[in-house]
């Protein structure tokens, strides 16, 4: 694995923009039966493998320059598609996990500490009303590709993170308390996940544990109250991506990876699980159209899921392979449909949000070399 070979990365950084109509291509309208239309192409300042959309309506970014700089990062506005640079300094945040605070404010835990599979004990926050960085009280563990989690209290749960070495992960999940700037240890609930975790809280305040990045796990479920974790599936069913599309049902889709070898062909296989039920258990669906690693999945307002970019092939570097055309899920059919798509490949640290105005913004991807643009 090498995510942190910055000297692979490019200053110009590849933009897309997705919205659910009709395609335009070439001057003139598709066929009928694709679906969503790609906007045209914008040059950015860095290239943002990492992404939040703030309370303002504005989008943080943080990533590379052409300089290899991992401390700058860009504030981008839609409405206007201007870009306000915010330099930090108190950490390199590349690989952060990272959310939103219940006042507004970005939370970044971990980083990177000069190699692979290092990370930091640092916490920061951004605030969107100043455009300020500060760091905040810091972490008991070392963390590098983390998950963050946005508790219903207001607190924030972090998980996994490698520590010093491949597989050397953060077993003991923590909570920050912003009105304190503490940390509390769940001891108690010591478990290694695989890094980045897909984590979600159910209905019932549980956090729910499907996959990873890297690889399978199986599904359980963690009490924070009493610091333990409940079994769910016990079957380790692949997914590189996964989104929570209605209140406890949860979908999943395609391979996880790792950047590194072994590789492997990806896969299209679907699975949906619903906590909402007396027994729940993952269920294969009708898989996708295309088979992807590295790929995104964002919840539409009207609920259904939109999956962008991805792969056919666990190494990054076989852009040959690239998926281009975005599928959309709908929760009703459980079936895919295939829709516009896009002209660069938006593989390894690539991303994707949902825009207050119903697009969904697609950026992002190692090795780009085309000129950077809003696809």
């Amino acid at each position: 694995m090498s995510p942190s070979s910055v000297s692979a990365r490019v200053a110009q950084t590849v933009l897309g923009m997705f919205v659910v109509l009709g395609v335009l291509v070439s001057g003139a309208w598709a066929q009928a039966n694709v679906q969503g239309q790609w906007s045209a192409v914008t040059n950015w300042p860095i290239l943002p493998i990492h992404v939040t959309l703030m309370p303002t309506g504005k989008v943080l970014a943080w990533g590379h320059d052409a300089t290899n700089n991992t401390t700058l990062g860009t504030i981008w506005d839609p409405s206007t598609n201007s870009f306000q640079t915010t330099s930090f300094s108190n950490a390199d945040l590349f690989c952060s996990g990272h959310g939103l605070l219940a006042d507004g404010r970005v939370f970044v835990a971990g980083g990177h500490n000069m190699a692979d599979y290092k990370g930091l004990t640092k916490a920061t926050l951004f605030d969107p009303a100043t455009s300020v960085w500060s760091s905040a009280a810091a972490m008991s563990f070392a963390r590098w590709y983390p998950t963050v989690t946005s508790l219903p209290d207001g607190r924030t749960l972090v998980t996994s993170g490698a520590i010093n070495c491949n597989g050397c992960n953060a077993t003991v999940p923590e909570i920050y308390d912003p009105t304190t700037n503490s940390w509390t240890q769940l001891t108690n609930a010591s478990l290694s996940l695989p890094i980045y975790p897909h984590m979600f809280v159910l209905p019932d305040g549980r956090v729910l544990n499907t996959g990873s990045y890297e690889l399978p796990v199986v599904t359980r479920a963690l009490d924070i109250s009493t610091q333990t974790w409940a079994t769910i599936d016990p079957t380790p069913l692949d997914a590189g991506s996964a989104v929570m599309y209605r209140p406890g049902k949860i979908l999943k889709t395609g391979t996880s990876a790792n950047s590194a070898p072994p590789y492997v062909n990806a896969a299209a296989t679907a699975y949906v699980l619903d906590m909402t039920q007396g027994s729940p258990a993952w269920h294969s669906i009708n898989p996708m159209a295309f088979a992807r690693s590295y790929h995104n999945m964002t919840l539409l307002p009207d609920g259904n899921v939109v999956v962008t970019g991805g792969i056919g092939f666990t190494n990054p570097d076989t852009q040959t392979l690239s998926v281009f055309a975005a599928e959309m899920w709908s929760p009703v059919t459980q079936a895919f449909a295939t829709m516009a798509s896009m002209v660069t490949p938006r593989v390894y640290h690539s991303t994707a949000l949902l825009l207050p105005d119903g697009r969904v913004l697609v950026a992002g991807a190692d090795n780009t070399t085309v000129p950077a643009r809003i696809s």
